[in-house]
């Protein structure tokens, strides 16, 4: 009996460690839409990108007189793409589609996590092959493997990104890359 009531606890405390984010958003237009943007506000809660520009523009006429105008744009964006995000309808209400999207964060995270240690493995048999093609001087595929490398190390770096809008990022996670010393080698 308590063994059941331990295994009970233990599930009941992992399902409340893990956060939840939700998003509801509504459309007169389509269900479609409704889906869009409810995925739109879901990326949104985790990195959103802010950019504004004002602009002051002071004209002065034949007759002296000053007159100036003011311009404000402001723009949010989010370029994140959100694995394992469910997409729910909801009822319609006054001609209004309505949608929620949620996504488990700790599940996201741990995608990310398993995309990094796939990534880490390409870069350190990237690097052998390429400390092969300089001993076999083939130069080559040597700078073609360094430019495999270089997109490789790109991907990490914005799965590192991703992964940093969901949780805290080890230390251990943290990029070092050989490019430095590869360059400095082949020299």
């Amino acid at each position: 009996m308590n063994k059941l009531f331990l295994a009970s606890l233990v599930a009941v405390t992992a399902f409340a460690s893990a956060e939840v984010l939700t998003y509801t958003a509504t459309s007169k237009k389509s269900q479609k839409e409704a889906d869009m943007l409810a995925l739109e506000g879901l990326a949104k809660q985790l990195r959103t990108k802010v950019s504004s520009e004002f602009e002051t523009t002071v004209k002065e006429d034949a007759k002296g007189k000053v007159t100036s105008t003011a311009k404000g744009t402001k723009n949010t964006s989010t370029n994140m793409t959100l694995k394992g995000a469910k997409v729910t309808p909801g009822p319609k209400s006054k001609g209004a589609f309505q949608s929620t999207a949620t996504i488990d964060t700790d599940q996201m995270a741990s995608k990310i996590l398993v995309d990094l240690k796939s990534l880490r493995t390409q870069m350190t048999a990237k690097d052998s092959i390429i400390r092969l093609d300089m001993v076999d001087r083939d130069y080559r595929k040597m700078g073609v493997d360094m430019v495999a490398l270089e997109k490789l190390a790109d991907s990490y770096s914005e799965l590192l990104e991703d992964l940093s809008c969901v949780q805290k990022v080890p230390q251990d996670l943290l990029l070092e890359s050989t490019l430095g010393e590869l360059k400095e080698y082949l020299v």
